[in-house]
């Protein structure tokens, strides 16, 4: 049988399967939270398939992903990743592009996509580095979209340029 606990205007259910060794926490009776015989926690399913840990790190059984956030075009550009580590623009000239809000470790991939004149090129701001200090020559052709991958380095506070794939 399920417990019952209301403080205020929060009612929380909460139901020990058993035999499956889910727990399930119903809140005002619609989001639910469940945790398996194994640790995983799940928020809004009744098949949990990540663990999580108190120390803020996850373990993911699954695809990890972030929707791609489509920037607006303008004469300076700033990508905040905090939105999202998956972010495209379309410059409609020639642009600077500045990233703030980096995670020590996180990657990131900037999606550039050449608009119907194409030969748009990018100024770098000072936090982002290449090795070699070379930045990749973008694909000039119109309509064609180069993919830029990113880390960041919070010892040196700068997005190190890791990897592109041009041309598409």
């Amino acid at each position: 049988d399920p417990t019952m606990i209301t403080t205020g205007d929060t009612t929380v259910q909460v139901t020990d399967t058993g035999a499956n060794g889910k727990v399930t926490f119903v809140v005002n009776g619609s989001s639910s939270v469940v945790i398996d015989q194994n640790g995983n926690v799940g928020i809004g399913t009744a098949s949990p398939s990540v663990r999580l840990d108190v120390n803020g790190s996850a373990e993911v059984n699954g695809d990890i992903y972030s929707p791609r956030v489509t920037l607006a075009d303008q004469a300076v550009i700033t990508i905040d990743w905090s939105q999202g580590n998956l972010q495209s623009i379309v410059p409609g000239d020639n642009r600077t592009i500045n990233m703030t809000n980096g995670q020590d470790g996180g990657r990131y991939t900037l999606i550039i996509k050449q608009d119907g004149t194409g030969s748009r090129t990018v100024t770098w701001g000072a936090e982002v580095r290449w090795a070699d200090a070379a930045a990749p020559t973008l694909t000039t052709t119109a309509n064609k979209t180069d993919y830029l991958m990113f880390i960041y380095n919070g010892i040196d506070s700068t997005f190190d340029g890791v990897g592109s794939r041009q041309n598409f």
